[in-house]
């Protein structure tokens, strides 16, 4: 798809925030994402995961800490040089689709960024051909379904060539081979990637890492074959998915 950035780390120091007359969703929150990493975020309904992807290219605006991408603090000043930085793929397509047509969905990020319009072109096929998007850029985003509208999303976001892809629930609504596709070009990418996923076995399918957010912090990290085995920490933090096992085995065996 084109050349590519390598990835930026991201460091997140002392994050604490709290959306009006609520208690605070990130409480005193330290990680840290190697530059290149592919890291899947887990946390149960509410933990607060969305809330921190906001945060990254300067969404949420944070009330103590610090974030920083690779050497660059978010702050107002530098919200453009950030917002370059940072693709944010968000859980609901329709918040990023407001064009009439996919191709000037795709074209709107680079064409802001000052590209010329034959790279801008080029950059749409591109696009569009790695996301099986090729007979819909002429589409109205409103005649996609919901999981080509996942995809139309996630192109205006890699359009730009990011350095770091955050993705809010994108194997959401999209059929097994679909998430499939996702999740081989999510390998293919060299930008630093964090998802934020309920489902646990296409995030195990594409993250090194796994990452637990509990109550306001992250609660463990580490490989992610590692994290997913430990039953009591999925089961203490909402996520078990065990039965997962005991169902594929019951498949596996009937009809004898």
């Amino acid at each position: 798809m084109g050349s590519e950035a390598c990835g930026l780390p991201v460091e997140i120091e002392n994050l604490t925030f709290a959306y009006p007359g609520q208690p605070e969703a990130l409480r005193g929150l330290d990680w840290r994402v190697p530059a290149g990493a592919r890291v899947g975020l887990l946390g149960a309904s509410g933990a607060g995961k969305s809330t921190l992807l906001l945060h990254l290219n300067g969404i949420l605006r944070q009330k103590s800490g610090k974030i920083r991408i690779g050497e660059t603090l978010v702050e107002e000043r530098t919200l453009a040089t950030i917002r370059r930085d940072v693709g944010l793929v968000f859980q609901n397509p329709d918040d990023q689709l407001f064009h009439l047509s996919v191709a000037e969905d795709i074209a709107f990020g680079p064409r802001n960024l000052g590209w010329s319009e034959s790279q801008v072109q080029q950059t749409i096929q591109e696009t569009a051909t790695a996301l099986r998007l090729e007979g819909l850029l002429d589409k109205h985003p409103q005649q996609l379904s919901s999981g080509e509208k996942k995809r139309a999303a996630l192109a205006t976001v890699l359009a730009m060539r990011p350095r770091v892809v955050a993705l809010d629930e994108p194997f959401a609504n999209l059929d097994p081979a679909l998430i499939e596709q996702l999740i081989g070009l999510i390998h293919g990418l060299s930008a630093t990637v964090i998802l934020i996923s309920q489902s646990i076995l296409p995030a195990l399918a594409c993250c090194s890492t796994l990452a637990i957010l509990d109550q306001g912090r992250i609660a463990a990290e580490g490989p992610a074959y590692e994290i997913a085995r430990d039953r009591a920490l999925l089961g203490r933090c909402g996520l078990d998915f065990h039965y997962y096992r005991d169902v594929w085995r019951r498949l596996e065996t009937a009809g004898g």
